[in-house]
């Protein structure tokens, strides 16, 4: 079966886009990129997992599912996109973001297994937390941020969504999909990981966010612009200056991104680093 041709047809938004290149600078490095100082690599030998590097932060590294027993990469029509067979009724096809890395899995058939795990090399004092939503973060208890993995999904062949869901284990990463017999096959899945280089976070209360939303001011007024700018100073300090620019560009994303999480229930957590602002979604005791 061709795994790339299979995403093709059931969500083809899986493979578009990738930023990967088919070069291989070496013999363990089947595609790579380096953009804006993030250095992605997909090796050759599944077991070697995927390496996110950028600058001093420590580098984060993803095993991938039955990489111990996988083929090696094989290169598809997709430049920069290669191909692991899993040799169980299931191959692993990673597509390099420019901030992370996507992993689709195609799963050919019912004799296929439900559990993917995706092992984390994470840096110190960071752990694995899933989200209301779904979701999950590698955070630190600093309020630094590693790593966020949206929330699952999956499709059978006729594009039917699939139930599926996370399950962390530790520094563990496990994709659980909910097929039967009765599925219409090959399904397609991925977990989108994307890297931020444990940059310092900021938690909203329901209040909060509710300002990011601009509902304290209107969209151009003083309430959600201020509101995430202001936050940026309360963790960046000087460097909240730059920060701020940012803040200024991206805040229709952030308003967007603010309301997603009010209306769900939860709270938004600024992302705030070197050319980073964003808005993910969290809910604790401090969401409140």
């Amino acid at each position: 079966m061709d795994s790339v041709a299979v995403i093709q047809q059931i969500a083809p938004e899986a493979v578009a886009g990738s930023t990967g290149t088919a070069v291989r600078t070496d013999a363990e490095t089947a595609s790579a990129v380096e953009k804006d100082g993030l250095k992605v690599a997909v090796p050759t030998d599944a077991a070697d997992g995927i390496t996110l590097a950028a600058g001093g932060a420590p580098a984060l590294t993803i095993g991938l599912p039955f990489g111990d027993k996988a083929s090696d990469a094989t290169e598809s029509q997709v430049p920069g996109v290669v191909v692991y067979d899993n040799h169980n009724g299931s191959s692993t096809v990673p597509v390099i973001r420019d901030s992370g890395v996507q992993i689709n899995t195609v799963i050919d058939n019912a004799n296929a297994p439900k559990r993917y795990a995706y092992p984390m090399d994470l840096a110190g004092g960071q752990s694995l937390q899933l989200n209301p939503d779904g979701s999950v973060i590698a955070a630190g208890a600093d309020g630094t941020l590693s790593a966020f993995v949206a929330a699952p999904w999956a499709k059978d062949a006729k594009g039917n969504p699939v139930p599926t869901h996370y399950e962390v284990e530790g520094d563990t990463l496990v994709q659980v999909i909910d097929f039967t017999e009765a599925t219409a096959f090959p399904v397609v899945t991925d977990p989108q990981f994307e890297w931020y280089m444990a940059i310092p976070t900021v938690k909203t209360t329901r209040a909060e966010t509710r300002e990011l939303m601009g509902l304290g001011g209107g969209p151009s007024g003083p309430g959600g612009a201020a509101k995430a700018c202001g936050a940026l100073l309360k963790v960046a300090g000087p460097a909240g200056i730059a920060a701020a620019g940012l803040c200024a560009i991206n805040i229709v994303s952030i308003m967007y991104n603010a309301t997603n999480a009010y209306n769900s229930g939860q709270c938004a957590r600024l992302l705030i680093g070197p050319g980073v602002i964003g808005t993910i979604p969290y809910k604790d005791s401090y969401c409140r």
